[in-house]
């Protein structure tokens, strides 16, 4: 029964993906724009209080900004490569790609106080390029980038629960959760999809016309923000807008 279980998810997904495949992208356009003074941004979070960002640098460096990116804390840690970061109220979460290794730091100081390593095997420059918590599958999720993009479900102590290879979308660059929904973002197809948090089944996409975006979050108010890495800007659009009825 469990096998054909997992059969069932895995074609219902392949069938989600080949359906969203075939529909045109919702085209979203920026309401503002914010230039960053931050060495190529790879990615962000929101707070837990919600009134700032953590911002991650491909030079792994980790920085705290207002919501329109002006810098008002930088960490005096650093690593080789840092590509996601994700945040509670226990702690600030960031990943090295290079090392794959995920550090936890206090939100008082910026301060690393644990280190958890996820061995991968891979290349250097294609280890974890995402991280994420997802509420649905009390899971922390580490997605690698591409060949192949694949969902690391982990635990609190960061042992890896589950692997899922996600097909459909190339480069995964960034993810988050928000109000229910998983969201991966693609740097090459310059695009956001939107998943079932359950099965990883996509349910819409989204073209953001963004060169090189690398990271996604939403504020309290379902505000969604893109980073491009290559023009350290931070882009500003609204609330998704609500799915069309078939």
């Amino acid at each position: 029964m469990f096998r054909i279980t997992i059969g069932l998810l895995t074609i219902l997904c392949w069938l989600s993906i080949v359906k969203v495949q075939a529909q045109k992208p919702v085209r979203l356009k920026p309401t503002n724009q914010f230039h960053l003074s931050i060495p190529e941004p790879s990615d962000l979070c929101l707070t837990p209080d919600g009134a700032h960002f953590y911002v991650v640098s491909d030079n792994g460096l980790l920085f705290e900004t207002d919501l329109n990116g002006t810098i008002t804390r930088q960490s005096t840690f650093s690593a080789y490569d840092l590509e996601g970061c994700y945040a509670d109220a226990d702690n600030v979460y960031v990943v090295d790609e290079r090392t794959r290794k995920v550090h936890l730091l206090d939100h008082k100081n910026l301060q690393k106080h644990h280190t958890f390593e996820v061995p991968y095997m891979a290349s250097r420059n294609r280890g974890y390029e995402s991280l994420c918590f997802n509420p649905a599958k009390s899971s922390f999720l580490l997605i690698s980038e591409k060949d192949p993009s694949t969902i690391f479900e982990c635990d609190a102590s960061w042992r890896v629960q589950n692997e899922t290879d996600f097909k459909g979308l190339s480069d995964i660059s960034a993810a988050t959760y928000y109000d229910g929904k998983l969201y991966l973002l693609s740097d090459e197809a310059h695009q956001l999809w939107e998943l079932d948090a359950v099965t990883y089944s996509p349910t819409r996409k989204f073209e953001l016309g963004i060169i090189n975006p690398e990271g996604v979050a939403f504020d309290k108010s379902g505000n969604l923000y893109v980073i491009s890495d290559d023009r350290a800007i931070l882009y500003h659009f609204g609330p998704l807008p609500s799915p069309t009825k078939p």
